[in-house]
C-alpha cells in the first residue's frame, strides 16, 4: 500500500514528489519491468511550467502494453519494437491533466549495445 498526503490546491500534482514516486512504483511492478528512470528536463533540473514527464521503462524480455493500458491513464500506447530497435517503444499519456511520456528499452538490447 503506498499512503501519500497530498497539499489541496496544487494546480500540477505530478509537481508533488510523492505523486511522482507513486506512479513510479507503479511503472516498476508491471510484469517484466526490471528498472523506471527519469529523463528529460525534469531529470535535469531544466523544466519550466507545462513541461512533460519522461520514464524509462527498462524492461528484460517481455513488456506487454495492455499492462499499461490497465493502469487506466488516457493516451496512446505503442507495443515494443515500433519505434525501432533501441528506444523500441513507449506512451504518450496524460495523468491528472499532465503529459507524461514513457520511454521503453529492452534491457537484452541495450546490453548488446554495451559490448
Amino acid at each position: 500500500m503506498f499512503l501519500c498526503i497530498l497539499p489541496r490546491a496544487r494546480p500540477d500534482r505530478l509537481r508533488n514528489t510523492c505523486v511522482v514516486e507513486h506512479l513510479a512504483a507503479q511503472l516498476a511492478a508491471l510484469p517484466g519491468v526490471v528498472a523506471v528512470t527519469l529523463g528529460g528536463s525534469r531529470a535535469t533540473n531544466t523544466a519550466v511550467e507545462g513541461s512533460d514527464w519522461d520514464f524509462g521503462l527498462y524492461y528484460r524480455s517481455r513488456l506487454d502494453p495492455a499492462d499499461i493500458v490497465a493502469l487506466g491513464w488516457p493516451g496512446r500506447v505503442f507495443t515494443p519494437g515500433e519505434w525501432g530497435r533501441i528506444v523500441n517503444g513507449g506512451a504518450w499519456l496524460t495523468i491528472d491533466g499532465t503529459k507524461v511520456d514513457l520511454i521503453y528499452r529492452d534491457l537484452d538490447e541495450v546490453g548488446g549495445q554495451t559490448k
